[in-house]
């Protein structure tokens, strides 16, 4: 197992990047969000491993103390063009990037939920969706990131 000793001596600080895990991508044309905290019970087994929580702990078991490692927190969304309107869950049938060419800025997305986008937090892996029609939207919202900022004391300095 490779170790990061050396290189946790000389630095103050790791950024983690805990965020882009997924987008669209046709060889795996469902679903999925881009920053989740946890994995679900029902992630594949490559899929397990795409998510905050996981890819702090691999480099803390590496040897980068945990008070160095900062998880980042996204302010951007990514998008997905469904199959069916109604196949909207986590894991539906994608077709490709939905609006904004499958990336949007918070602002975007708070006009897309204004304009009556129906939002679902996923309990598992603490994040939120939404769909309208045939888009589909993963972001973080305040509930999302206050959940992964009152994790502090849990994960002890892990996230930013």
């Amino acid at each position: 197992m490779c170790t990061l000793s050396f290189s946790s001596r000389a630095v103050d600080f790791v950024n983690l990047m805990s965020y882009d895990f997924q987008m669209y991508n046709p060889s795996y044309p469902f679903t999925a969000h881009h920053s989740p905290l946890f994995s679900r019970n029902s992630d594949n087994r490559m899929i397990y491993y795409l998510n905050g929580a996981w890819a702090a702990a691999f480099w803390e078991a590496r040897g980068m103390p945990r008070k160095k490692i900062m998880l980042g927190i996204p302010t951007h969304a990514h998008s997905y063009h469904l199959h069916s309107p109604q196949l909207h869950s986590i894991d539906a049938p994608a077709l490709g990037p939905g609006i904004g060419k499958g990336k949007l800025t918070y602002p975007q997305v708070c006009r897309f939920l204004k304009a009556g986008a129906t939002q679902i937090f996923d309990v598992s892996t603490k994040v939120p969706f939404a769909y309208f029609g045939h888009n589909w939207v993963a972001y973080d919202n305040e509930h999302s990131v206050s959940f992964k900022v009152s994790l502090i004391p849990v994960l002890k300095n892990m996230l930013v």
